[in-house]
């Protein structure tokens, strides 16, 4: 991944440096994609990474995710609602801390630490009737993380820890940054602890 965040780098120096004299040409170089191009890795989360997740802006409400055997397949939530959630994200340099609140005012918090290591998929959804532009096809992309994270308040009704895997996806070119994402999902799982929350990330 470091390999692949100096190549980015160098990619975007070039860009800068081109787009002076052939500013069209520079973007299509740089950014450009391919029909059928799919990219799937795990590695460090590095200082490029970490500057694009800080200028991730979250949308103020959240869904619970919910099934046909909703409430029994949500766990370790008192009475979950299937309702929208208020929601507010702290992101701080180690950690990011989700606050939800439900249509009652009960109040839960998530403690995600920022981990270490993070997987990058990216794949060229080849949509029925979409036809690709001059520069390629638009990519469907995430960006995902997991740790061990602390629960509590009514997020917290049978446990105070539990695995936390943070998704961000959305679409883009061949060159990621934070506006790429559009939505996110945030899956908790542990003994007697299953669910999920739904949400929208703001441009």
């Amino acid at each position: 991944m470091a390999i692949i965040r100096r190549l980015c780098a160098a990619e975007l120096s070039l860009l800068a440096a081109l787009s002076i004299f052939f500013p069209s040409q520079a973007v299509a170089c740089a950014c450009c994609t391919e029909i059928g191009q799919r990219f799937e890795q795990t590695g460090t989360l590095e200082n490029y990474e970490r500057g694009e997740l800080s200028n991730v802006r979250f949308a103020s409400t959240a869904h619970l995710f919910t099934d046909p055997g909703f409430p029994d397949t949500v766990e370790g939530i008192n009475n979950p609602l299937d309702q929208s959630y208020q929601v507010k994200v702290m992101q701080k340099p180690t950690e990011w801390i989700f606050d939800f609140v439900d249509a009652q005012g009960k109040t839960g918090r998530i403690v995600f630490p920022l981990p270490k290591r993070f997987s990058r998929f990216e794949i060229d959804p080849r949509e029925v009737g979409q036809t690709p532009g001059g520069n390629g096809p638009v990519l469907y992309k995430e960006w995902r993380l997991q740790g061990i994270s602390k629960l509590s308040g009514n997020l917290a009704a049978k446990g105070a820890w539990a695995h936390a895997r943070l998704i961000l996806h959305g679409r883009g070119n061949g060159c990621t940054s934070a506006i790429d994402f559009e939505n996110w999902t945030l899956s908790v799982l542990g003994k007697q602890i299953n669910f999920k929350f739904l949400g929208a990330t703001m441009r």
